[in-house]
């Protein structure tokens, strides 16, 4: 059975997606100092075990949307089922947009050209996420209709 599910999406949400947040489980977990290289400038903030519990959190988060996109995608084709998570991971991205811009304005670094290249990275990568996860869930390229039961 084809899925209704086009190839962009698919790749986006099966593949490309996991794996970054894969990787950002392993960036707060293994090398933190790198995680924080990508928000802050190098001479602002250090690594502090203190902050252990808040890095877990973050990779808890970060393995949560991998694991939810690389394992439920995967077991059905519901475009319904797609949409509702896309839409839960809508918010999520709002709340890291503004997180994001929270950072930036407390260092004095509101304009994108006082930006590091991560902040880059980071803004475009959640940004551009949250709008093709908004257009899978406004229906963006879908067709209509409900797809099929998924047999095995």
């Amino acid at each position: 059975m084809s899925s209704p599910i086009p190839l962009f999406y698919r790749f986006i949400f099966l593949w490309y997606e996991p794996l970054s947040a894969a990787y950002g489980v392993y960036l707060t977990l293994v090398t933190p100092n790198v995680y924080l290289g990508h928000y802050f400038p190098d001479n602002s903030t250090t690594w502090n075990h203190e902050y252990d519990f808040w890095f877990g959190q973050m990779a808890a988060a970060f393995f949560y949307v991998a694991t939810s996109q690389a394992i439920l995608f995967r077991y059905t084709n519901d475009i319904g089922v797609w949409k509702i998570l896309n839409a839960c991971l809508v918010g999520w991205d709002i709340i890291l947009l503004y997180s994001y811009w929270i950072a930036s304005s407390a260092q004095g670094r509101d304009s994108p050209l006082q930006w590091l290249p991560g902040e880059w990275t980071k803004w475009s990568l959640t940004f551009g996420l949250g709008l093709i996860r908004a257009a899978f869930v406004l229906g963006v390229g879908l067709k209509e209709g409900k797809p099929p039961a998924k047999t095995n």
